[in-house]
């Protein structure tokens, strides 16, 4: 009670301490972690904010969630939200300002209309021929119209309209500033002359080996001279890093190999006996093309087997592409190049059902084979497909392998021409007729199904591998350790590209899972310091960990021009050639002769004929600018300076300058090609360089 009492009494003091102490450990967790998710203390939900527009990472999910659905989380995906979100800000805010918009009769006609906006085709065409199907975007009308399309889909047409406004207000920014551009006369002649006025002239190129390494000293003064000179190379928007790392790769054994082999073999005989070849193709983790291939688009040992194998056939295991394969023969047929053809649709989106489409379909054959109603009459009333009705069906000639296979296969190898046909694809019920066949070579093809087994290494292997992987991140304290120790176990140091922090790729690794890891912990450390795990880098499609990586922060680059010490690997070749090139230009001194040159240096006399002033490459030679630009100052029958040029020193002798009397080149049609390429250069340009101007605040790396 006595006790009780004195905390009555102290209850203030106690308060005030326990609020000091609550304030105390928030502020030791905001210390702790200053990069924690929008879930978490402090106001860090914010992924980007640009224009006056914040993306909040609640919203980011919900855009890829809509858009996207399962495929939301994707690191792709969440690039591509970002990205819109910053092109959105910025292109709806220079399009107010130069009072551009899209009105609403506008946005239907790019959604339904007559000019369908090219973000449909993205987002609600076929995959496959990226053409937009009009039947679905006249129910997806409908279902607005009537109000009738679900909450998931609601979500998903409002993201899809915000860009194609972006796409369309876009457009009008390039097309303002395109209408702008104007081609003057002056240049025209100037380029007319760069085309027409080719020069051909002697060279002798003395390589820059010709001065020994030890002849020149490079220092960092040499460096920063480089830089200083070549700054808009090497300035950055952003901060870069860059890691030497090893890798410890994880490579089946012999062992593994025999092993995944016996378990392939071990399905052949059921294979062969299948009755559905699809299905236990696919339930073996196969596949099942269902059309005729012919030999080029075939690999491995599938190329020449394919086509010599009884049918009903297996042939292999062979190995391609990091796999064992077993392949049926399944059929073989000789086909023509292409076939005219026309055809009904059906749609099951319309019928509801493949044999409600099927009755109106046998119906329609019906009529037509019984000349009761005419084909174009009756196609332009019932052919679901809006890219055919119009023309009576009327694909025209098909190349091979263009439809769906159920389609291509009927056409190509079972019709017989002007006999009419029904055949059921994943769009519907179509009524097909074939008007006309272009032979060609009739090559052969073949139809397969095949089984495949990934060559992946075992557990064993692959502990052994993360193991050692481990014994090198536990020996090696910091960067120099790393160097040292990958020197004892003959391992190679590599040096990654400069990387951002919200990069979802980093050199030999790809988009690997695991290099975000990498990228974040960069980011989070010093040079010198070495990661404080192994990272698994597992490639796309590939079910096993590829490779295990130890990393140590060798460079921050900062933004803006970068320091000595961060490009010095790099440009020390260039600069020490550079150098090379400026003492032979020393040693060559004046030339009157360029035979004098080849038994010196022991090179030769090559020959360069038709350069023109705007040529980027001259057989033999390669990209050297200065050289090209030289040999237009030189007279006729004169010997150059020594150029100190890319790969080496070069003097030459012009022996000719001819303008061309009979140019084919049209000045008008150089004026539009001239205009045309600063029209095209706004298109490309004109949304990088808004984003330069704005102030925009990247916080992928917190989350993604």
């Amino acid at each position: 009670m006595a006790l009780i009492q004195k905390i009555r009494e102290k209850s203030a003091l106690v308060l005030t301490l326990m609020v000091l102490a609550i304030v105390a450990f928030i502020g030791m967790l905001i210390t702790q972690d200053s990069n924690r998710s929008w879930g978490q203390l402090g106001n860090t939900s914010t992924v980007a904010e640009v224009a006056g527009k914040e993306l909040d990472i609640r919203d980011l999910d919900r855009k890829s969630e809509a858009l996207y659905g399962n495929r939301g989380s994707d690191l792709n995906v969440r690039n591509t939200i970002f990205n819109n979100f910053i092109e959105e800000a910025i292109v709806n805010k220079e399009a107010e300002k130069a009072g551009l918009g899209v009105c609403k009769d506008e946005l239907l006609d790019l959604e339904f209309g007559q000019n369908i906006s090219p973000v449909m085709a993205q987002y609600v065409g076929d995959p496959q021929t990226g053409q937009v199907d009009g039947q679905q975007l006249m129910q997806i009308k409908q279902a607005i119209q009537n109000n009738t399309m679900p909450l998931q889909g609601k979500a998903s047409w409002a993201e899809i309209e915000k860009i194609v406004v972006k796409e369309r207000l876009q457009a009008k920014l390039v097309n303002l500033m395109s209408k702008g551009i104007y081609t003057p006369t002056w240049l025209v002649d100037e380029s007319y002359k760069e085309l027409t006025e080719p020069v051909d002239f002697q060279y002798v190129k003395v390589p820059f080996d010709r001065v020994d390494d030890k002849e020149v000293t490079v220092t960092d003064g040499d460096i920063q001279g480089y830089l200083d000179e070549y700054k808009s190379r090497f300035l950055s928007d952003e901060e870069t890093r860059n890691v030497d790392f090893v890798t410890i790769d994880v490579t089946p054994t012999a062992a593994d190999s025999s092993v995944l082999r016996d378990k392939i073999m071990a399905l052949r005989e059921g294979f062969l006996k299948a009755e559905n070849d699809s299905v236990f193709a696919v339930a073996n983790n196969g596949f099942y093309p269902g059309q005729y291939q012919d030999k080029e688009s075939l690999t491995g040992a599938a190329k020449d087997s394919a086509f010599t194998a009884p049918i009903g056939s297996i042939f292999g295991p062979y190995v391609d592409n990091k796999a064992y394969w077993l392949a049926k023969v399944i059929d073989r047929r000789s086909g023509p190049d292409s076939v005219k053809n026309r055809h009904f649709l059906f749609s099951l989106e319309k019928y509801g059902s493949f044999a409600a489409a099927q009755k109106t379909a046998d119906s329609i054959k019906t009529i037509l084979e019984g000349n009761i109603a005419r084909w174009d009459s009756l196609n332009l009333k019932y052919n679901d497909d809006p890219g055919s009705n119009q023309k009576g069906g009327d694909y025209g000639y098909t190349p091979n392998g263009r439809m769906v296979p159920e389609y291509n296969d009927l056409i190509f190898y079972k019709a017989v021409q002007g006999k009419l046909y029904t055949v059921q694809t994943r769009f519907g019920i179509h009524i097909i007729q074939v008007t006309g066949v272009k032979q060609g070579k009739g090559d052969t093809r073949t139809k397969l199904a095949y089984i495949r087994q990934i060559i992946a290494p075992s557990q064993s292997t692959d502990r052994a591998a993360a193991a050692a992987a481990d014994e090198l991140l536990v020996s090696s304290k910091n960067l120099e350790d790393l160097k040292a120790n990958a020197a004892k176990k003959g391992l190679q140091v590599q040096t990654s590209p400069n990387f951002r922090a919200s990069d979802l790729q980093l050199g030999i690794f790809g988009q690997a899972t695991g290099v975000r890891q990498l990228i974040r912990w960069a980011y989070e450390s010093k040079v010198g310091e070495r990661s404080k795990q192994t990272f698994a880098m597992q490639q796309q499609g590939e079910p096993y960990v590829s490779q295990y990586v130890v990393a140590a922060l060798k460079n921050i680059i900062p933004k803006g021009l970068p320091t000595v010490a961060a490009v010095k690997e790099q440009l020390t070749p260039i600069v020490k050639n550079r150098k090379k090139g400026e003492a032979l230009k020393t040693k060559i001194g004046s030339v009157s002769d360029l035979n004098a040159l080849v038994s010196q240096y022991n090179t030769k006399v090559d020959t360069a004929v038709g350069v023109t002033f705007n040529a980027t490459f001259v057989p033999n030679m390669g990209s050297e600018a200065k050289v090209i630009g030289t040999a237009f100052t030189v007279p006729v029958g004169s010997v150059s300076p020594t150029v100190v040029g890319e790969t080496g020193v070069y003097v030459l002798k012009v022996t000719k300058k001819d303008p061309i009397t009979n140019s084919p080149v049209d000045k008008t049609v150089l004026r539009q090609q001239l205009g045309g390429n600063q029209k095209n250069m706004v298109r490309s340009t004109l949304l990088r360089s808004l984003k330069k101007k704005e102030d925009i605040e990247d916080n992928r790396a917190k989350f993604f």
